[in-house]
């Protein structure tokens, strides 16, 4: 059989091993997974499997490296009227209640990404629209904290408390707040700065004793399952 052939052939059944129809859906849900899986494909085609394979691995660290060092965040604000927690953009400068800011950040908090906790954690108490008493830093998608991490965390209380406002850690898991204690954050704030739940922390520090009903929990939890996914 000819080469050109038999070249023909290959690239015809090849063809139809593409997930035509995978490759849509990937395209509508994540374009970034869209775009590696397409650069694999031709990698592939072009040049060979394994420099495809080698290729993939490459891409999606470096994909990996990209959300993780500027991931998501979110403000967090309560309706007054369902009595659930809403979350909102950063861009919004919204608080929860007079006086209180709620953050969420939702990566673990490591070298490459602190310098951006930081820097946003005090664009929003400097550029809100009143005095900001306490930042409560939500501690439900943050699953570990590096050496790095925590020297920075340390100096943001410290900032903070120049600024006249509390740091107050909450959703802090038996783990972590051992790893806390560890690096002297718990000391730094304080014990009863740092709490379980979102509920307890507002609790504390307003008047909202009835804050986070059983129905307002469960739309955080699965606001915040929403978010990582």
């Amino acid at each position: 059989m000819p080469a050109v052939v038999l070249s023909a052939v290959v690239f015809l059944i090849g063809s139809r091993l593409i997930d035509v129809s995978g490759f849509r859906e990937v395209y509508r849900s994540r374009r970034d997974e869209f775009w590696i899986a397409a650069i694999t494909a031709a990698t592939v085609a072009c040049v060979g499997v394994e420099p495809g394979i080698l290729m993939a691995i490459a891409i999606s660290v470096i994909d990996h490296l990209r959300v993780s060092y500027h991931p998501p965040t979110r403000l967090l604000k309560i309706s007054q009227q369902t009595r659930s927690v809403v979350e909102v953009p950063v861009a919004s400068e919204e608080m929860a209640f007079p006086g209180m800011m709620i953050y969420r950040f939702n990566a673990p908090l490591y070298y490459a990404n602190s310098d951006f906790f930081m820097q946003e954690v005090l664009r929003l108490v400097k550029n809100a629209k009143s005095q900001v008493k306490w930042l409560v830093v939500r501690f439900d998608s943050i699953s570990d904290v590096d050496f790095s991490a925590s020297k920075m965390l340390l100096l943001v209380v410290q900032q903070l408390g120049k600024l006249g406002v509390t740091t107050v850690f909450s959703d802090v898991n038996s783990c972590m707040r051992d790893l806390l204690e560890r690096y002297g954050i718990v000391a730094a704030l304080g014990p009863d700065k740092v709490f379980d739940d979102l509920a307890a922390a507002v609790k504390a520090l307003t008047s909202e004793s009835t804050l986070l009903d059983g129905s307002a929990r469960n739309a955080t939890s699965d606001s915040s399952s929403g978010l990582q996914r």
